[in-house]
């Protein structure tokens, strides 16, 4: 390639009355029927002979809305529900409910006292909720007949509506102060009636549910009388879920009558094993008025069998917060589905404590299957699971005795097998025996290079990676004593490193399956000298994201005390002009590590060495090792590119054979610009011309400028790889990647005549960035198509294909 010449209330507070009050209790008011009332008949009373000095704040005062809300107190802050359990009445809460929702009610106590008899429950969902009235003179008692109630009290979802039956003359206002029981007079409001004598409350101000107090006065130009004290019971809501089976591990929870008062209904559920360890609270949708369903999968309860407990939650528009709504429970009961000649199930190899359960197609492709096995004495409480996958149209799994009680019993076995279509069908291979051999429990211990490997044997032991094995000395009693945890297979090391002397040493192992130490077996080993320094060295792959690697070093011990562990690490390319020390970093399970990050050997790729020293108590270093690495893949993100011209002074006139470095330096010229961006060294235009020029007949030999062999043999030199990119496709792929791209092109804005080599980097909506090493005021974004377009066509530079190469580490 040649160049050529590129977001009022008005609180009327009444004031504490001692002796007489506003609102008085019954027993008051009965003793006021006394002192004041001369004839049982009247239908009326005033509660003193002053009624002025009942409320030195008259409600009068209030405005003359049809709806006052004014509190004798401030409003309080509501108390949590704090209930016991009647687990005769209901099902006990979700009381360790594990959940990102909002805390339930403790219990379902005061949910399942509305439902203790079917007459309450049926009042649950009434919208009228009878009231009845206090022990004032001449009220009269509600009995059901509208035209003998004084005050009709009717809840309706979460508005309880008051209507004063009586006349009113034009003078008078009927005025009712409502309050809750539950805490007392805290949320008291007044309430004033329109000219029918009607009012409405908002039980959300009151946010409770429960008894409340309803006293109506008349308000006559200013004289307080009061009329009726009255009573009715809010009742909270209390459904009974009903749950049907839509397939064998699925479930509707389906409420029914759920007042438009409740919102937001979530569904906890959890099965009666192992507690609520598979505690899940599912989202009920509302599929019309009054009606939430909810989809329970068994997959989420580890396909649990037996009791399934279901409670429902709503978010209540009166109290404004979750309370329980329905409990119920159902059970879940293992069915055997016959296989149909679909598959052939079957089980074989049976020994006295395992059995090995094959599923092989017949007439249906098979997926996987899942097998389920438990004793027959204790209820399932040792259900084990196995899963497989279906290889060659088989699946297989050996039940073990020893994942299950462990114990002499007969044993069930189901097997569920899932087809490719995604049906699933059951079989019951019936009960099984299996019997526990007579108990054998060894340990034994075998010396190595870097310490005594353990290894614990018991048919007693159902998890061996709970035992212990403890290791000590004989010399000095148990002032070495280690303990070794063992993995599932029994297995584990005690390190040289860890004791001191030499001679007898004593192994004893000890089960920890029930949280207490279990002996299980012991022995002794003999160790004639300890070595003077183990451990054992290992090499991760390149992270390619960091652009490092690290070299581990475990089962470190030296016998005359360990300082430090050093690691010397240094690339193969040139010798070790990259020598890098490192001290590695001891872990918290004992091991050491060093990190190497390539960018301080050049990014380099190929072999490295690594060598790994101790530094010893005198300060002496001890190798322990000498490995090798091979790297590769690793793209230099650290170096700019740096800027050379074939034309500058210092080169530009300088002969190869016939030609100057300015007329024909370009391909030279663009490669030391990208060697020096990916080894991080300066690399001149003229060192890689002269590495042409001398070493091979690519530059200006056979023909002016440089053929395209010419570029891969010179990336080879400098250790780096030139890769041919035949499209369009992988010149955008590679440009996109953050490769380099060496492009000829010709008869475009960089060259009129001729061809003539660019690089480009970056990729940024069809635009590349172009490095012109003849015109650096050229240099700048062009779209790719263009320059794609005027590709160079002369033969030599189309000599390997495209005339595109990217250049990137090996």
């Amino acid at each position: 390639m040649k160049k050529k010449m590129y977001k009022s209330k008005k609180q009327w507070v009444i004031a504490g009355i001692t002796s007489a009050g506003l609102i008085l209790s019954p027993s008051v008011l009965a003793e006021e029927s006394t002192n004041h009332t001369t004839s049982s008949s009247v239908s009326c009373w005033v509660g003193l002979n002053q009624p002025a000095q009942l409320a030195p704040t008259s409600p009068d005062t209030a405005p003359a809305s049809s709806e006052t809300d004014s509190r004798v107190t401030s409003e309080p802050t509501l108390a949590s529900t704090d209930l016991s359990v009647n687990k005769t009445q209901s099902e006990s809460p979700a009381s360790s409910v594990r959940s990102s929702e909002a805390t339930p009610e403790e219990s379902f106590a005061a949910a399942s006292d509305q439902s203790s008899s079917p007459e309450r429950a049926s009042a649950l969902t009434s919208t009228a909720v009878s009231s009845s009235n206090g022990d004032l003179p001449g009220a009269a008692a509600g009995n059901g007949h509208s035209e003998e109630v004084l005050v009709t009290k009717v809840v309706n979802q979460k508005t309880l509506t008051l209507k004063y039956n009586g006349p009113i003359a034009s003078n008078e206002k009927i005025q009712y102060a409502v309050w809750g029981d539950v805490n007392g007079r805290n949320d008291i409001t007044w309430y004033t009636a329109d000219q029918i004598g009607a009012a409405y409350v908002d039980l959300s101000k009151h946010k409770e549910y429960g008894l409340y107090h309803v006293h109506t006065y008349k308000n006559s130009s200013g004289k307080m009388i009061g009329l009726e004290g009255g009573q009715l019971t809010v009742a909270k809501p209390w459904l009974t879920p009903k749950i049907t089976e839509s397939s064998p591990n699925h479930y509707v929870v389906r409420l029914e009558g759920v007042p438009s008062s409740i919102s937001a209904v979530k569904v906890p559920v959890w099965s009666d094993k192992n507690g609520q360890d598979d505690l899940k609270w599912y989202s009920a949708s509302q599929v019309s008025s009054g009606i939430y369903e909810a989809h329970i999968d068994t997959a989420h309860h580890n396909n649990d069998f037996g009791t399934y407990h279901v409670h429902a939650y709503g978010v209540s528009a009166i109290t404004g917060q979750q309370i329980a709504i329905a409990s119920t429970r159902f059970e879940r009961v293992a069915k055997a589905v016959p296989q149909q000649s679909l598959a052939k199930v079957s089980i074989s190899a049976k020994t006295d404590t395992t059995a090995t359960v094959t599923v092989t197609a017949v007439e249906k492709a098979i997926k996987s299957i899942a097998v389920a096995a438990w004793s027959k004495t204790g209820d399932q409480d040792d259900l084990k699971w196995y899963q497989a996958n279906a290889v060659n149209q088989t699946a297989q799994v050996t039940v073990n005795m020893r994942d299950l009680s462990n114990t002499s019993d007969d044993y069930t076995i189901h097997v569920y097998t899932t087809y490719q279509d995604g049906s699933r069908v059951g079989t019951d291979l019936g009960d099984h025996r299996f019997t526990r051999p007579a108990a054998s429990q060894t340990v034994s211990a075998r010396l190595t290079s870097t310490g005594i490997a353990l290894s614990v044997d018991s048919t007693a032991v159902k998890d061996l990676s709970k035992v212990r094995v403890a290791v000590w000395s004989d010399a000095s009693g148990q002032d070495d004593i280690k303990w070794y945890a063992t993995d599932a297979k029994g297995e584990a090391l005690a390190l040289y490193g860890n004791h001191k002397s030499t001679g007898l040493y004593h192994i004893h192992a000890y089960s920890y399956e029930t949280g207490k130490p279990v002996f299980v077996a012991k022995t002794t080993a003999t160790i004639a000298q300890l070595p003077s320094k183990t451990g054992s060295v290992s090499i991760s792959s390149v992270n390619h994201t960091t652009n490092t690697f690290q070299t581990t070093i475990s089962q470190v011990s030296a016998r005359d005390g360990l300082k430090s562990v050093r690691v010397a690490i240094w690339s193969d390319a040139s010798g070790q002009d990259d020598l890098e020390w490192q001290v590695a970093t001891r872990q918290s399970n004992g091991t050491y590590i060093a990190t190497t990050s390539l960018a301080k050997h050049g990014y380099t790729n190929g072999k490295y060495h690594v060598h790994v020293y101790y530094e010893l108590g005198n300060s002496s270093l001890s190798a322990l090792s000498a490995s090798t690495t091979t790297i590769s893949g690793v793209v230099a993100k650290d170096y700019p590119m740096p800027y050379y011209n074939q034309r500058d002074s210092r080169w530009s006139s300088k002969y190869y054979g016939r030609y100057t470095m300015g007329d024909t330096g370009c391909v030279p010229t663009s490669l030391s610009m990208v060697f020096s961006a990916l080894t991080g060294k300066t690399v001149m235009p003229t060192t890689v011309a002269d590495w042409l020029y001398y070493n091979t007949n690519e530059f200006d030999r056979l023909v002016p400028g440089t053929r395209a062999p010419g570029i891969v043999k010179a990336s080879e030199a400098w250790g780096l790889k030139a890769t041919n990119l035949s499209s369009y496709n992988s010149i955008v792929s590679a440009l996109r990647e953050g490769y380099y791209v060496l492009a000829g092109v010709q008869n475009n804005v960089f060259v009129s005549g001729g061809s003539h080599e660019i690089v480009l980097k970056g990729y940024n909506n069809g635009m590349v960035h172009v490095t012109d090493p003849y015109t650096k005021s050229l240099s700048g974004w062009y779209a790719m198509s263009y320059l794609f377009d005027t590709k160079s066509t002369d033969k030599d530079d189309t000599m390997l294909g495209l005339p595109f190469f990217k250049i990137s580490h090996i």
